[in-house]
């Protein structure tokens, strides 16, 4: 999980400072940045942190392993599970992740269920498998979480990939199939993505997934020796990378993917602060 954090903020340093790779160049150098810590001493909930969130309104909420955090830019507000009052609170205190849909209410995956904050007055839904089994949510471990644009929320799951409709709260599943050639690589969902075509890219711990909502398709990429693979099948983290690309974190190095040549450029930690791009290409 450290790894997956790790490769999620390095994509975010890259997109947001604007850095462009050029093919040409074989290597780069971070540059030097400043930071100001926001420790449990200034009423953080606990010191690491899982994943981030600014809301339409400009609040940051910070996932921790013990408790969800509003920050306003002075103080805190902290959310976590009530063991006196086990409905009130989260369902779990561990943040997995954090998600806003288009009427204002945050998201919660914690590492046991799935919890709805209205930020009206801070009330609490929670979503588990011993409420909603029956609507089809069949698993309480979530790994990621993701809006598409039919306002749809993609659960990453260790059982397969959930798509709640928020509005009737019921579940659809995609799930790996031993059976089935078209079929997800494995149940193990760590990340998920949609791209500007629609498409939703679903990373897991043994392959990434392009599936095609209009037609059911799913097509997988694997980790390869030869040029233009994954460096590996393991996927931690996805990413928009401009017009036809996606970044991918993995455990053995960052890749590019272009979704129209489905070549991987794969880019290497070489020295501290210097990576290598290894693009294979003739």
């Amino acid at each position: 999980m450290t790894t997956r954090f790790w490769l999620a903020c390095f994509i975010v340093f890259l997109m947001n400072t604007g850095l462009c790779i050029a093919q040409q160049h074989a290597s780069f150098r971070m540059e030097n940045i400043t930071s100001e810590y926001i420790k449990i001493e200034k009423g953080l909930s606990q010191n690491t942190v899982r994943t981030v969130l600014q809301d339409k309104e400009g609040f940051l909420w910070i996932g921790t392993w013990n408790g969800l955090n509003r920050f306003d830019g002075y103080s805190f507000k902290t959310f976590m599970k009530n063991y006196q009052n086990p409905e009130s609170g989260l369902t779990y205190s561990e943040i997995i992740d954090i998600a806003e849909d288009q009427s204002g209410f945050i998201w919660v995956a914690s590492f046991l269920g799935l919890n709805r904050i209205d930020k009206k007055d801070f009330s609490i839904k929670q979503f588990t498998s011993a409420s909603h089994l029956s609507r089809g949510m069949v698993c309480d471990t979530i790994q990621a979480l993701y809006f598409d644009r039919f306002k749809r929320l993609w659960i990453g799951t260790t059982q397969g990939a959930l798509i709640m409709d928020t509005n009737t709260e019921l579940f659809e599943i995609l799930q790996y199939n031993p059976r089935d050639f078209n079929t997800l690589s494995s149940n193990n969902i760590t990340s998920l993505l949609e791209d500007s075509q629609g498409n939703m890219w679903i990373g897991t711990d043994n392959g990434l997934n392009k599936y095609i909502p209009e037609t059911g398709e799913i097509f997988t990429y694997y980790a390869g020796n030869s040029p233009g693979k994954l460096s590996s099948s393991f996927i931690t983290a996805l990413e928009i990378a401009g017009e036809n690309h996606i970044w991918i974190g993995t455990p053995a190095g960052l890749n590019r993917h272009n979704t129209e040549t489905k070549w991987f450029d794969r880019y290497f930690l070489l020295n501290p602060g210097q990576f290598s791009e290894t693009s294979d290409k003739a």
